[in-house]
């Protein structure tokens, strides 16, 4: 883990998941990978690749309170994704993120995208719910709300935008990326172990420690805009 006085060895981790090697026929990663993340402040992702029992952190994939990643299809062989679990310290909520990189030729962080890669919130493109997530939840129990994910301005491998301060600040300050009511009376209503369809890898359940569970369904990426997975 990372802290602000300096580095440390890997903190609190918490749920790990395990990727095949292309689950989705030619889509997925190129390797079978284990992850694990660090649920604390400025935590990391970590990859073992089983080839050589190489550990590897992840810093494309952000700095935050991480529960778990698991594994998206994105329907596409240059492309991978991940869905996060994740919260931003002790004074905000827990936006929805994925990850999505862009493979390249070379090193196992070339080759499964970790070295050119992009985190996505998301945006609701309907009204906001005007409540908190729990209020919400308890009064329209099949509620829905459409969205997209949204690029956040912040890469690891841009020069100009990869302080791990700054990527706080890039969607926990703006309140578009907030799905619900934002507000220090609900900072703990935080995303855990989520759960990726393992059939379509196109869907994932969210779980929180507040009692209640989202499904992002039919999670659909487009190639054709925004640059998707490439750095910016």
């Amino acid at each position: 883990g990372i802290s602000e006085s300096g580095i440390h060895g890997l903190e609190r981790l918490c749920s790990g998941t395990l990727s095949q090697k292309r689950q989705w026929g030619t889509n997925g990663f190129e390797d079978t990978i284990y992850f694990g993340a660090e649920e604390q402040l400025y935590g990391q992702i970590y990859a073992i690749d089983f080839q050589d029992s190489t550990i590897y952190s992840l810093p494309s994939l952000g700095f935050d309170m991480c529960e778990k990643v698991d594994e998206l299809n994105t329907q596409h062989p240059d492309y991978v994704a991940m869905a996060k679990a994740t919260y931003a310290h002790n004074t905000y909520n827990a936006p929805l993120h994925i990850w999505v990189g862009k493979k390249q030729t070379g090193t196992f962080m070339d080759r499964n995208g970790f070295n050119n890669g992009q985190i996505y919130a998301f945006v609701p493109l309907d009204t906001k719910p005007a409540v908190d997530i729990e209020t919400w939840a308890e009064s329209s129990p099949t509620a829905s709300v459409s969205g997209k994910f949204e690029r956040i301005d912040w890469n690891w491998h841009n020069a100009t935008k990869n302080t791990i301060q700054n990527f706080y600040q890039k969607y926990s300050n703006d309140d578009k990326f907030w799905l619900f009511k934002k507000g220090a009376a609900y900072w703990y209503s935080k995303t855990e172990h989520i759960t990726v369809d393992p059939t379509t890898g196109s869907r994932y359940i969210a779980t929180s420690n507040r009692g209640y569970a989202i499904l992002i369904d039919d999670i659909d990426f487009d190639f054709n805009s925004d640059n998707l997975g490439e750095d910016n």
